[in-house]
Parts: structure tokens; sequence; C-alpha cells
């Protein structure tokens, strides 16, 4: 059990990550390029 909720919150970090990742990317995307927004 306690196993399975670690594995769950690291799932979950992983997904928060790449979530934080994307809309970095996205935003220095847009800055750098507005006409493309």
């Amino acid at each position: 059990m306690t196993l399975q909720r670690a594995h769950t919150s690291s799932v979950s970090s992983g997904f928060l990550r790449m979530y934080v990742a994307a809309r970095s990317v996205r935003s220095s995307l847009s800055a750098s390029s507005p006409a493309a927004s």
C-alpha cells in the first residue's frame, strides 16, 4: 500500500513537472514571437 502511494505521488509530480515545463516553453515562445499568438 505504501509503495503504491509513493508511486502515484511520483507520477503526479512528474506530470506537474512536465506541465510547468510546457508552460514555460510556450510562454517563452510567445514572448519571442508575439505574431504567432
